[in-house]
């Protein structure tokens, strides 16, 4: 099982997290944004993919971040 939720600070109901996208052609910098009571790892978004029929082609983590590469 890879990495939980960021550890929780204050009573806030939702966190955030910054993300870098590479496309083939260029990189896009976005966020997203959830409810700190939803499970998210590795395996969560694994298997969200796998049920959009995406393919991992690459994953590692450590520590508290992971990294998941797919294709479709």
């Amino acid at each position: 099982m890879g990495p939980e939720n960021p550890r929780r600070h204050g009573n806030y109901r939702t966190y955030a997290i910054r993300l870098k996208i590479a496309l083939p052609n260029e990189q896009v910098e976005t966020g997203y944004g959830t409810i700190w009571d939803k499970a998210q790892n590795l395996e969560y978004f694994k298997q969200l993919a796998k049920k959009a029929k995406f393919k991992t082609v690459k994953e590692w983590s450590r520590g508290s971040v992971f990294y998941l590469e797919m294709c479709k």
